[in-house]
């Protein structure tokens, strides 16, 4: 992987990357990509951050099987994947690419990079800086080694070894390399160390990312100036790119924290609300709840809330508003939909507040008062939240975005999640290439899919984490066969790992016993959360919850400060509340929409 600053442009590249550097000069880099899941991975989050900064970004699989998967993960970005079988080294790698239709199109860059390990970071600032100072820079033959996993040489040098048996250009490239410095190929902690022992800012050659989490951490905190999640030097010695600014400026970024829901146990998490994140940041927290129980424990609790500590903005919910809320959860089936009514509301109050104020916020966070975190959060656990279109979710617990993400996901939600409403056994349509790109978890297994040979175990979650996505690699056809056979109104066996669909669960058997089983028309909320980022236009990638682990209050279905319609109605409201499900109340469909929009 390379980075190359070209005037006021940036181009970012990883595996194979063409950039304009000085002089109109171009630079490649070619990677091998393993078939194992981490590689794969790894892969498309290379494409999906540093890729997208690419003029071509090429990966080189060593089976077409492979190379199909790595086609399918990538698929909406710019990356290409070629197959390339039996290399192993940098050098049998970059060779191997010469002779590759497509790998280099327009003819071969001048420099060219080739990496055998695919977790390896190649910072082309130093790379470059390394070349001009050996007056290497205008030379046609030369090479570079960084240990035995980085090779570098110029395409004159590339065409002539390629020419050669593979023994004899290897012994020539030896003669001639140059090696790079000593922290090449190093630990991001070695770096950083030799970094800080020789009091200047070290720029390594190579450094070494795990896996996804790894290309997106490095990145955000290297190209963008964003935290370090789980690497780094100190703030004085930084292993970063130079001259990266921070994305939003010199000024602090603005947090919408947006609470939707009940007051549920608010002990447990009203005092963190007044220090709720680590780095120095302006937030403002708006709350919408139904109307206030009156008991002394809740006027204490909303005394905080809206005191100096937290300041928070406070809406009610009114009789209208619980009118309509009670028609919405009349048309998705079930009760705890309504936190989505609420969060709704929540949101209007932020765009209201964005109007009054003039600007709008650069981040927004979902939360309840029922969430008890362990400590404040940190922005260095977020690296592509100011960078991607990405959400960082738990469930429909809790969720954290842009602003550009949180009104893809928000503007329009409440009308989306009717739309959807209905049979839950009924088959959803399924992007297959984007849950690819997406990864397991956050309620993937919830959903419905098409009951092919192969899926339902990896549905029901019977072997080992990751099962699912590779069984969704492996029978990627037959999946997108049978979801168009469903399309077209054939019956289509269906599968869901959901434990209302499973009659040999606990939760199902625990339900049944107290005659509550789910009906067929009561939309699950964590399924439908997960569904409804899954099928965001514009796209919306999402990632698990990756800051300060949290709990839920084990009082909070016992202990609330809300009076909640029609199970509670605050003095002076109307009596008998009006039901709803049936013709008759119709009528309240058009003012909801009111909230909705």
């Amino acid at each position: 992987m390379w980075l190359r600053s070209c005037g006021n442009r940036r181009w970012i590249g990883i595996w194979l990357c063409f950039l304009d550097v000085a002089k109109a000069s171009s630079l490649g880099c070619v990677v091998r990509v393993g078939n194992a899941s981490d590689d794969l991975h790894a892969f498309a989050a290379a494409a999906q951050t540093w890729g997208v900064k690419c003029r071509w970004f090429v990966g080189l699989a060593p089976t077409p099987a492979v190379a199909d998967m790595g086609r399918r993960l990538v698929n909406g970005t710019k990356a290409r994947v070629l197959t390339l079988e039996g290399a192993s080294t940098p050098l049998e790698v970059l060779l191997r690419s010469y002779q590759l239709k497509g790998a280099f199109p327009g003819g071969p860059p001048r420099l060219a990079c080739a990496l055998a390990d695919a977790f390896m970071f190649l910072v082309v600032e130093n790379l470059m800086k390394a070349i001009e100072e050996a007056g290497l820079h205008d030379a046609h033959l030369f090479s570079l080694l960084c240990g035995s996993r980085l090779l570098c040489q110029t395409a004159a040098a590339g065409t002539a070894l390629s020419e050669l048996p593979l023994s004899i250009a290897s012994q020539r490239l030896q003669e001639r390399a140059m090696r790079l410095g000593p922290a090449c190929g190093r630990r991001p902690e070695e770096a950083c160390a030799e970094a800080i022992r020789s009091q200047r800012t070290l720029y390594p050659p190579a450094i070494h990312a795990s896996g996804a989490a790894g290309h997106r951490s490095l990145f955000s905190a290297l190209y963008l100036a964003w935290p370090a999640t789980s690497w780094g030097c100190r703030r004085e010695y930084p292993v970063a790119i130079p001259d990266a600014v921070r994305p939003f400026g010199q000024r602090k970024l603005a947090v919408a924290v947006l609470i939707g829901s009940l007051l549920r146990s608010p002990a447990s998490t009203i005092l963190l609300l007044g220090r709720l994140f680590v780095e120095e940041v302006d937030y403002q927290v708006f709350v919408y709840t139904a109307p206030i129980a009156q008991s002394r424990a809740c006027a204490d609790a909303l005394a905080v809330l809206v005191g100096e500590w937290v300041s928070a903005k406070l809406k009610v919910a009114s009789v209208r508003d619980s009118l309509e809320e009670q028609y919405f959860q009349s048309v998705v089936g079930t009760r705890h939909m309504r936190q989505w009514y609420k969060l709704r509301a929540a949101y209007a109050m932020m765009e209201e507040q964005e109007r009054m104020q003039g600007w709008k916020y650069d981040l927004v966070l979902k939360m309840r008062t029922d969430v008890e975190f362990i400590s404040p959060l940190s922005l260095a656990h977020f690296p592509e939240v100011m960078s991607a279109r990405v959400v960082y979710s738990a469930g429909d617990i809790i969720f954290f975005a842009n602003r550009q993400v949180a009104h893809t996901l928000l503007d329009e939600i409440l009308e989306q999640l009717v739309s959807r409403s209905g049979n839950e056994r009924r088959l959803l349509p399924l992007n297959y290439e984007r849950l690819l790109r997406t990864g397991e978890g956050n309620a993937l297994n919830l959903q419905v899919f098409p009951d092919v040979p192969g899926i339902r175990d990896a549905v029901y979650g019977k072997a080992s984490r990751g099962m699912l996505m590779s069984a969704i690699r492996k029978h990627f056809g037959e999946l997108e066969a049978a979801q168009h056979r469903a399309l077209r109104g054939e019956a289509v066996p269906t599968v869901s790992g959901h434990w209302r669909f499973r009659n040999d669960t606990k939760e199902f058997k625990t339900w049944q016993r107290m005659n509550r089983l789910p009906r067929d028309n009561e939309m699950c909320s964590m399924r439908h959360w997960f569904y409804h980022v899954h099928t965001a236009e514009p796209e919306v990638l999402m990632r698990g919850w990756t800051a300060s682990s949290f709990t839920l209050s084990k009082t909070r279905h016992y202990t609330n400060c809300n009076c909640e319609p029609p199970e509670c109605l605050p003095v002076g409201w109307p009596m008998p509340w009006p039901e709803f499900g049936n013709a008759s109340h119709a009528r309240w469909a058009g003012k909801t929409m009111r909230v909705w929009r």
